[in-house]
């Protein structure tokens, strides 16, 4: 055999292996029932003057954002893949904590957290069981990511007593919010002038990432999670705050990716980026997306878009960060 008719084979076969993984993605990202086509069975929530309440438990610096555009985020698992999750946030029917995002766990769990009491009207068919959903559409998957995180010690809660909303949480519907009191072991009401003020306290613009004051990533964007949205809002969220992110440009590109590739090939692109993400291989993740765009659109980015990232990352750095040895590092 020549070295050019071994060279024909190897390429066939690579080939050969890349539709065969192609029609494995396509199968997985079409397989179960369509959304929404089986009748969401209604909640047995108790109910005072036609009113249900749910609970939802985030980090306080999450209030201006929540106070201001609603509450608006939350992922809620498809496949092992990560190939189709939903953006809706998590809701519970219990007053007692519990830790859905996987946080690291401090002494005390509930320290830094906040509960916010949401009242929705008794008839609204937009509340959504989650174990019911889970085992529909899911195949369990939810479930047994939360029994294991719960064997793990992270508190994920009860998802049989857990709910998901196809709507739009607004701040009016938020009618409490509750701290952590370690010395009375309960959650104390805030006044509507404490909530005032730590909103005002949360809600300063200023350039971040996702809204902290710490170098992360928003994977559940760049994958395009976020964008398969039940709120109807987190595109109309991201328009408004994209001006105080230091990783704007870099979204851009890829909620175009995400809004334009189909099938299989947008499959392989979220699980590319997903394992790079994961493994933080994060320059190779950039360099990835920059490629993949390009490829897509009629205006591709180079050295001018790449130091104007670079320009976001330093300004962060210099004035925002608080951190000297990064100011200096910057300057």
């Amino acid at each position: 055999m020549t070295k050019m008719s071994k060279t024909k084979i190897e390429k066939r076969i690579a080939r050969q292996k890349k539709r065969i993984a192609r029609q494995k993605l396509q199968k997985i990202m079409g397989s179960g029932p369509k959304l929404w086509s089986v009748p969401i069975p209604k909640h047995t929530l108790p109910q005072v003057g036609g009113k249900v309440r749910l609970y939802h438990y985030t980090p306080i610096a999450n209030v201006g954002s929540i106070m201001t555009h609603g509450l608006i985020k939350g992922d809620v698992l498809r496949d092992n893949y990560g190939l189709g999750n939903w953006n809706a946030p998590n809701l519970t029917s219990e007053n007692t904590f519990h830790n859905p995002a996987n946080r690291t766990i401090t002494k005390e769990v509930e320290d830094g957290y906040i509960r916010l009491e949401i009242y929705f009207e008794e008839t609204d068919e937009n509340i959504v069981p989650f174990g019911w959903f889970d085992r529909t559409y899911c195949n369990g998957l939810n479930r047994k990511v939360i029994r294991t995180a719960n064997q793990e010690g992270q508190n994920n809660g009860n998802i049989d007593t857990q709910y998901l909303y196809k709507g739009f949480i607004s701040p009016k519907m938020i009618k409490k919010i509750s701290v952590w009191n370690e010395d009375t072991g309960y959650w104390d009401r805030l006044s509507q002038t404490q909530i005032k003020e730590l909103v005002k306290e949360y809600s300063l613009p200023k350039l971040s990432f996702c809204g902290k004051n710490y170098i992360t990533y928003d994977w559940l964007r760049m994958c395009g999670h976020s964008l398969n949205d039940w709120t109807g809002k987190i595109e109309a969220f991201y328009e408004k705050t994209d001006e105080y992110e230091v990783f704007s440009p870099l979204y851009e590109l890829t909620d175009f990716i995400n809004n334009h590739l189909k099938g299989s090939r947008l499959g392989e692109y979220k699980m590319t980026v997903q394992k790079m993400m994961f493994e933080r291989k994060i320059e190779q993740a950039f360099q990835h997306i920059i490629n993949t765009y390009n490829k897509l659109s009629n205006n591709p980015v180079g050295e001018e878009w790449t130091e104007n990232l670079r320009t976001r990352q330093k300004t962060w750095g210099k004035f925002y960060s608080g951190n000297p040895e990064y100011q200096k590092k910057v300057a």
